[in-house]
């Protein structure tokens, strides 16, 4: 496997254990603390995150196809 695929995989990898945290915290925090609008700008990072974790697994997938 290329250091390249590999690096990919790594970023995934992490990518997707702070997704995890994220949406575990989303869903137990209460208000106390967290302003409504640090809420909402976590929500729109988490979306984000969701985001690049698809292109992520698209990159990676595209790798294993032969050209």
């Amino acid at each position: 496997m290329s250091d390249y695929k590999k690096r990919l995989k790594s970023e995934r990898e992490l990518l997707g254990e702070k997704l995890e945290k994220l949406e575990y915290f989303l869903t137990t925090a209460n208000s106390d603390g967290v302003s409504k609008v640090d809420m909402e700008l976590l929500k729109l990072q988490a979306k984000a995150m969701s985001t690049y974790l698809c292109v992520l697994n698209s990159r990676i997938e595209l790798m294993s196809l032969p050209y």
